[in-house]
């Protein structure tokens, strides 16, 4: 567990490296008035293709039969939509890649999604009633079904892993370099301890000296 600390109280800080000390994890402290450095990389405006994509997989369900059902999916999905358009038209493209990379390591990043609950073992497919099922999923048999509910977390795997690889010398091409590596660093850490994508092949990929030409849009 990583703790933050927003401000410069002695009292605080002692709680918090406490706690990320329990945790096995790492204390960071930032200004309370603002002041932290935001700078853009090469790799911004992927993350934020790439977010948008992740957003596109959103698979609302519940809501039981009929029109009300279908209503109530239609409005989750909406919801989802509308959010996902309104920050990408308003961020800065650092905000917005910050919030794809969030998005693919967050385990809990959406609400009413079946593809996360079933990422999270939160559901299982078998036990979500035909009638809270997408329509698209309801006409199809059982073991089509699975088929496609495999094919789309495929593709969701695919758009996290793309998410979360970046170049082994990013610090050198990035302009973080020079003025900011170490909160880079940091930023790193905490990134990571929010969720692992698929850590052990994660961290092969982030230790061998490749560049990744998805993320340069090659």
């Amino acid at each position: 567990m990583n703790t933050i600390q927003c401000g410069t109280s002695a009292t605080t800080k002692q709680v918090w490296e406490a706690i990320a000390q329990r945790g096995q994890g790492q204390y960071f402290l930032i200004p309370q008035d603002g002041g932290v450095q935001t700078i853009s990389t090469p790799y911004d405006e992927r993350l934020s293709q790439l977010g948008t994509r992740l957003g596109g997989t959103f698979l609302a369900y519940g809501g039981g039969a009929g029109a009300e059902g279908e209503h109530y999916r239609a409005a989750r999905k909406e919801v989802s939509d509308r959010v996902k358009s309104s920050v990408a038209a308003s961020s800065a493209p650092t905000a917005a890649a910050d919030r794809s990379l969030n998005k693919a390591l967050n385990s809990k990043a959406y609400i009413g999604d079946l593809l996360q609950d079933i990422e999270n073992g939160s559901t299982k497919l078998e036990s979500v009633k035909s009638e809270d099922l997408p329509s698209e999923l309801q006409k199809l048999s059982a073991e089509d079904r699975a088929r496609d509910i495999e094919k789309r977390l495929a593709e969701r795997k695919e758009i996290r892993k793309q998410s979360c690889r970046f170049p082994s010398n990013a610090a050198s091409t990035s302009p973080r370099h020079s003025r900011n590596a170490m909160e880079e660093y940091k930023t790193g850490l905490m990134l990571q301890s929010l969720r692992p994508c698929d850590s052990s092949s994660r961290k092969r990929e982030l230790n061998s000296p490749h560049t990744d030409d998805s993320l340069n849009g090659n």
